[in-house]
Formats: C-alpha cells, sequence, structure tokens
C-alpha cells in the first residue's frame, strides 16, 4: 500500500464518521440483542468478530443463526460462506430443523407434504437466492487472500459477510497458518468499503476443563483459543461460547460479587452468600464477550450473557465430560 498523508486519511475518516451520523452507514445486525450491543450496535465495516467454542458446543450453530438472520432481514448482502467442516447439506437440514421443528431422521427419510413442505420451499428458495457464495475446501491463507480478494473485487458496491468454520482446518493447521490466515483477514478487511468477517476457532477442552473445580477462574480466557494471540490481535470482538453444564459443571458456574451481573435475569443466579453469587449452569449457554475493541461505556459493558438451552429435568445427572453427557445435549442444540 502507498504511503498516505495524514491530512488525507483525517478527511477521509472524517466523511466515514458523517455517513454514520447521517444514516447512509448503518452497521448489519446479527439478530443477537446481546451481540449487537457490545459490538455497538451489530457488524460495521471491516469488523472481524471471532467465535470460540469448544467442540459441539453451539459454535456452528450460533453462527448459522447469525447467517440466518441476516439472510431473512437483508437483500443487499452478498455472503460468502467458507463451510471447512460440513457439507452444504447439513447446515441446510440443521436450518430445516430450527425451522419446521422436524427431526433431523424424519426431514432425511421422509418426503414432506404439507406446512413442512411449504417452509422447506421457502428455505430451498432463500438459499438459493443471488449474492450467496460457498468456498467448501480450505486454504492456505495466500491461497485464501487470493480468491477473497478477487470476490471483493467483483462485488466492490455490495456490502459483503464472510464467515469461516472453522480456521483451525486452514492449510498446514499449525498455529503459523491459524496466524496467517488472520493476517490476511487484517489486509482484506481495508480492500473494500464494507466486509465483515466471521470466524470460528476451537478452543483447548483440556485447558478449560482443568479448571472445572476453580469458580473463580471458570470463565474462558485468552490462552483458552487456539492461536490466540494474532486472533486477538486483529479481531474487533472475540466472543467465547461455553456449555458448562455439558463439561459437568452442574451446581454453580463462576463466582462474582452480588452486584456484578446486575442486568442477568435473576432465574439464572444462584445466591452464593453475603458477597458471591454464581450462575445456574443447568440448561443454560453462557456467551462471553473475551474482548471487544470498542465499547459504548466501560462501566455498563455486558460481557456475559446467558440463555436457556434445554430443560435440565429430561436430562439425567451424569459424570463430568463423558461421552453420554455429549451425546443427549448434542440432540438438544
Amino acid at each position: 500500500m502507498p504511503i498516505i498523508s495524514a491530512k488525507e486519511k483525517t478527511n477521509e475518516a472524517v466523511q466515514n464518521i458523517s455517513r454514520f451520523q447521517s444514516g447512509e452507514i448503518k452497521p448489519v445486525s446479527t439478530g443477537n440483542p446481546w451481540i449487537d450491543e457490545v459490538m455497538l450496535g451489530g457488524l460495521l465495516p471491516s469488523t472481524i468478530l471471532t467465535i470460540g467454542g469448544m467442540s459441539n458446543h453451539g459454535k456452528t450453530h450460533l453462527l448459522q443463526s447469525i447467517e440466518n438472520s441476516i439472510l431473512d432481514t437483508y437483500d443487499d448482502i452478498v455472503m460468502l460462506r467458507c463451510n471447512w467442516e460440513s457439507p452444504v447439506y447439513k447446515l441446510l437440514l440443521r436450518k430445516m430443523k430450527e425451522k419446521t421443528g422436524a427431526k433431523l431422521t424424519e426431514l432425511l427419510y421422509e418426503r414432506p407434504i404439507g406446512e413442512r413442505l411449504t417452509t422447506i420451499k421457502e428455505i430451498c428458495d432463500q438459499e438459493r437466492r443471488d449474492g450467496l457464495y460457498y468456498m467448501e475446501e480450505p486454504s492456505s491463507p495466500d491461497g485464501f487472500f487470493n480468491e477473497v480478494s478477487a470476490f471483493l473485487e467483483a462485488h466492490t458496491n455490495k456490502k459483503v459477510l464472510i464467515s469461516i468454520d472453522h480456521v483451525g482446518l486452514v492449510k498446514g493447521r499449525e498455529k503459523t497458518s491459524i496466524d496467517g490466515l488472520f493476517e490476511m483477514m487484517n489486509l482484506l478487511k481495508k480492500m473494500h468499503p464494507f466486509v465483515m468477517f466471521l470466524p470460528l476457532i476451537q478452543m483447548h477442552r483440556e485447558r478449560i476443563l482443568s479448571r472445572a473445580d476453580d469458580l473463580l477462574r471458570h470463565h474462558p480466557q485468552q490462552a483458552d483459543f487456539y492461536g490466540s494471540d494474532q486472533l486477538f490481535q486483529v479481531s474487533d470482538g472475540v466472543i467465547a461460547i461455553y456449555n458448562a453444564y455439558k463439561v459437568g459443571i452442574q451446581e454453580k458456574y463462576m463466582k462474582f460479587t452480588k452486584n456484578k451481573f446486575t442486568y442477568i435475569d435473576e432465574s439464572f443466579i444462584i445466591d452464593g452468600g453475603e458477597k458471591w453469587n454464581h450462575f445456574d449452569p443447568a440448561g443454560n449457554l453462557f456467551l462471553h464477550a473475551t474482548k471487544v475493541r470498542d465499547m459504548d461505556d466501560m462501566e455498563g459493558f455486558k460481557e456475559v450473557w446467558v440463555e436457556n438451552l434445554f430443560d435440565v429435568e429430561k436430562a439425567p445427572i451424569v459424570k463430568r465430560d463423558t461421552k453420554k453427557v455429549d451425546d443427549l445435549l448434542d440432540e438438544r442444540m
């Protein structure tokens, strides 16, 4: 890139801020009110929002819910899905399951009729829409840069969302390759007026489980993410998704002062005595804003969000981290 004077870049920045103020540029909503709030209204131009979690804790489900919300809401966004892990038919089945309420076996082995057939046709028509693309083969960082830069150049007049499921499958797979992929995203975000990245990344299961008995250190930490250095440096936001119950934390999750999470519904909180409270892990999913580059108000920052995931009364109490609880709770994801 050429060297540009500060005057020119300042004038350019002022013009961009003015476009926000006039409403010409608006954030793209993720469909998740909490994520939108911590990200200053949603996905802004040049945003890299990384979602991390352990295997089968809901990363892909969260990503797909964001993608589906954007597809349902916006018709001016071009979407490139780098689905390096799951084939397209499985992504389509998940969406059908969510929209119809049917079981996967029903969707796979029974011909749909009536209302279910109508819903499935609507889903397929939406997935066939113009402006939706796939990159199914994992690429090297340089290959990713070359392909995506050409893609962005072909869509300079559109907002572009690029999702990656997941970055650990980049060719090479070692830390240097993951770092290189984030470096390429950081370069690419400056080459288009409104591009957004949603990469998914695995988290270290062993590190997280090693703290399962330490209430003060339950929450996800930077070192829990594979290739954590570069991704934390270039990401505008890093969200960790965590199903504490699934790994055997079934009585209390985290330990925090009484007044720390007053915005969380009381039904998710367990009284821990005079000074402390805990989250109830039973049936609940936790989203942690592990990093947010820009925040509106540090004092009012909502760093954790809790969502009810399943009815714990229907789930047997199991020993920590057994395959049985993984299989059981995967059905409820």
